[in-house]
């Protein structure tokens, strides 16, 4: 295989991996929209509070409360729930095509030990009963994470050890969220507030970075990292202004810095 003909390989599996982010900022947008509806609504069920019969109850706090309910959350839950997990895709995704990329690689030139490449197949080759037989083994996210990446980088030769003294922390907190949500043993279920989603995309928004800047020192090619480097930023943007309504203006004033640099690079 040429070495364009591996550029086109990777391009491929980070092209397929990255495309979930765009799905991720829709859904981002989503939320923020769907967080303005319903302030909205509560601002319109307090105006119109003197219209509502109280005289059952004698108190009208009680009867703003139970209107209240009325409002379906059902929707912004599922929002929530739907963009954290979709982040936690992108993370398997782009950390699987790593790992597709470096198999490639090996096909080639054939320099990774026995280990390594059962690290990346996530089997292993056993000797039993006189027979040889191939088992799962199964890798923790957390190890693809950081493995698969030091690996790629090995075939490369390019010098290469995942710093997790920033973002670590928050994806492993992050990551019991998610757990919680997909793995049905867990007895109580964690709820997700805008923190944790904004903890994720500070976590992806990281590891993305990582992975293009990887992926320039190795090939020489950004593939198309402004683009999707645009999709992470959207996704914390939208989550800001829902966390951070008092800082508006600042948030609207980094958004145009961060426009004009794009339109720099």
């Amino acid at each position: 295989m040429t070495q364009g003909e591996l550029n086109k390989y990777y391009f491929d599996k980070l092209n397929r991996s990255c495309t979930l982010l765009a799905k991720a900022t829709y859904l981002a947008k989503a939320l923020y929209d769907e967080n303005n509806e319903i302030k909205k609504q509560q601002e319109d069920l307090k105006g119109k509070e003197t219209n509502i019969e109280t005289a059952k109850t004698g108190n009208k706090s009680i009867a703003i409360s139970l209107t209240m309910n009325w409002i379906d959350s059902t929707k912004h839950d599922a929002l929530m729930m739907s963009l954290l997990l979709i982040q936690y895709s992108f993370l398997e995704a782009i950390v699987n095509s790593i790992g597709l990329c470096t198999i490639k690689i090996n096909e080639e030139k054939d320099v990774l030990s026995v280990g390594e490449k059962e690290f990346l197949l996530e089997r292993r080759e056993l000797f039993q009963d006189g027979k040889n037989r191939t088992v799962s083994s199964f890798r923790r996210l957390e190890e693809k994470l950081e493995r698969y990446p030091e690996l790629f980088a090995k075939l490369n030769q390019v010098d290469f050890k995942l710093d997790k003294s920033k973002y670590w922390d928050l994806f492993k907190a992050t990551k019991k969220i998610r757990d919680n949500i997909s793995h049905p043993n867990v007895e109580v279920p964690v709820g997700i507030t805008f923190n944790d989603l904004l903890s994720t995309a500070k976590v992806v928004y990281w590891y993305n970075e990582v992975i293009f800047d990887l992926f320039k020192q190795c090939i020489g090619i950004d593939y198309e990292y402004a683009r999707y480097e645009s999709y992470t930023f959207h996704i914390l943007l939208y989550l800001n202004k829902i966390l951070h309504v008092d800082k508006i203006n600042e948030i609207q004033d980094e958004k145009n810095r961060h426009e004009t640099l794009l339109k720099s690079l």
